[in-house]
């Protein structure tokens, strides 16, 4: 590990790229550092320094490859294969190293759903990739949110018909509560409700008061949306 400045919040650590080996230097941010302000109901959150989570997304130099910290280890076979003949073939040599604006970020998180969709990343985790691409728009109020939030819906809707998130009760209850959340704020007030109170019902809520109060505040702003709508 190197450092950039021991009091700074940004320092450097050096990783292996898993489809290529090459090894690079990602930058990581100091959490105790960071001022965190507020999250959005649909967890977006702001903070009045560096945004850490422009930092959660690595990208190889070298192949191209990039996912998010947490899966970028994780890679199979196939996934090894899939990159190799789709991605690294058009990929321009380029480093990420060092403090990144919005626009690098939202490019790097672009590269990292074109890995998950090259790679076939569950329904899942692509929803949720593009719902972070859709707070970074957000950050600049960008109507080009609204795209990444119908697409991280379509996502959800997709992984709860076709994927075991049963297996798995917290995840089906936070995919339950996002599909409310961002049916909410696309104005669709009755599926929002539907979603919402399936959320409340499902297994997993029950181990997890946060998310159930959550969900319940929601589930009121949405029928009283829903409620005017019918009588407009």
């Amino acid at each position: 590990m190197s450092g950039t400045d021991e009091l700074g919040v940004l320092y450097e650590v050096e990783i292996q790229c898993p489809v290529c080996g090459h090894k690079f230097l990602v930058s990581k941010t100091r959490s105790k550092q960071l001022r965190f302000v507020k999250r959005d109901p649909d967890n977006c959150p702001y903070y009045d320094s560096i945004n850490p989570i422009f930092y959660t997304a690595y990208v190889c130099p070298e192949c191209g490859y990039a996912a998010l910290e947490r899966h970028f280890a994780e890679v199979t076979v196939n996934g090894k294969a899939a990159v190799e003949q789709m991605i690294t073939p058009k990929w321009k040599k380029r480093s990420f190293l060092g403090e990144r604006d919005l626009k690098t970020t939202i490019e790097i998180h672009k590269l990292v759903l074109l890995n998950y969709t090259v790679m076939h990343y569950p329904f899942h985790e692509i929803g949720k990739l593009c719902l972070k691409i859709a707070w970074l728009y957000r950050y600049s109020k960008d109507p080009v949110e609204e795209e990444f939030l119908e697409n991280a819906y379509r996502m959800f809707e997709k992984s709860y018909t076709s994927e075991p998130l049963d297996e798995d009760p917290n995840n089906e209850a936070n995919v339950l509560y996002l599909m409310g959340e961002i049916a909410r704020q696309l104005g669709n007030y009755k599926k929002s409700v539907e979603w919402f109170g399936m959320a409340l019902r499902s297994e997993g809520m029950k181990s997890n008061k946060n998310l159930e109060k959550m969900t319940r505040d929601q589930w009121a702003e949405a029928k009283v949306a829903f409620s005017k709508e019918k009588n407009a």
